[in-house]
């Protein structure tokens, strides 16, 4: 028996039937490969009620978030959450708040609008929290945030509620003229862990949030360096300047190892021997963190040119 004849503009349409669902399953297994994500966005009202979700949330503020650090009566993960330390960004000194249920406004904001709160900078009642001190946390993952979230859910009032500071149109629009903010919406998905050094990125930038200190700020006639160090942090009344995290070895960490970052993580102290101010630094609460996360934090900053 003879093939039916079929014509090329046939063949073509039977072709893209066969190959379109094929293309799609391949983008789909790329997808789950590269990022370990679920198609389905996890729900933070019903992840409230999972224990692990909890342990998990607490486990990330109280490890390379470092949420104490700043929120904390004092700079360590085992301080209430009780805020009053004082920061610095363009607009002048602000007062860290309460996120404990102390506050009363936060006490009574649901889980989508503390997420909002992460995602945009801006509070439900549309005043804005300092970009400069948060600029990372927008692209939290949604399981890692939804974690966060159901953790701070949880704390008990305590201390009072803090100060906070009304920054005016006019600075607004002088002082902040350029700054920039983003409002990330739909789903950010999780990143396999089993991608070291992208996964190390992540962690750095949207987790431990590096970059609010160790940027280079634009000059006059240059642009931000991305972890180029140079930045002045100002807390309280005392002023430090970050480093670099790069690979310079003038400047960054060209001549320290993965393992001698990972140790500086934990304990504190440099392959010199010298040891950083934990008023500038969270070091206490990056040892709280699970090894292997700090392992990929040093692979990703030993790309960084």
């Amino acid at each position: 028996m003879q093939p039916l004849p079929i014509s090329s503009r046939s063949f073509h349409r039977l072709a893209a039937i066969v190959t379109a669902p094929l293309m799609c399953m391949a983008l789909v297994c790329a997808q789950v490969v590269l990022t370990g994500w679920s198609t389905v966005p996890p729900d933070p009202v019903a992840e409230v009620a999972k224990p692990e979700v909890v342990a998990r949330g607490k486990a990330i503020v109280n490890g390379l978030a470092s949420c104490g650090f700043c929120h904390g009566a004092a700079p360590t993960p085992d301080s209430p959450l009780s805020g009053g330390r004082v920061f610095h960004d363009l607009y002048g000194p602000v007062v860290a708040p309460n996120i404990t249920q102390a506050d009363s406004a936060l006490g009574q904001w649901s889980a989508a609008e503390m997420q909002q709160l992460f995602r945009s900078g801006t509070r439900p009642d549309g005043t804005q929290i300092s970009n400069e001190l948060h600029r990372g946390f927008a692209w939290m993952s949604d399981q890692d945030l939804n974690s966060v979230v159901t953790y701070l859910r949880t704390i008990k009032a305590d201390g009072e509620q803090q100060p906070r500071r009304e920054v005016s149109f006019l600075d607004r629009n002088t002082k902040g003229f350029w700054e920039s903010s983003r409002e990330v919406r739909g789903y950010v998905p999780q990143l396999n862990r089993g991608f070291a050094v992208e996964y190390g990125k992540y962690l750095a930038d949207n987790v431990a949030n590096c970059s609010s200190c160790h940027d280079m700020p634009a000059g006059v006639l240059s642009s931000t360096q991305y972890l180029g160090g140079g930045t002045t942090v100002r807390i309280g009344d005392e002023s430090k300047v970050a480093p670099g995290l790069t690979t310079s070895a003038e400047v960054g960490l060209g001549e320290w190892s993965e393992d001698q970052i990972v140790s500086y993580l934990q304990s504190g102290q440099t392959p010199s021997g010298r040891m950083v101010d934990r008023q500038f630094c969270p070091v206490g609460f990056y040892a709280l963190a699970d090894r292997s996360d700090l392992v990929a934090i040093a692979k990703f900053l030993k790309t960084v040119k």
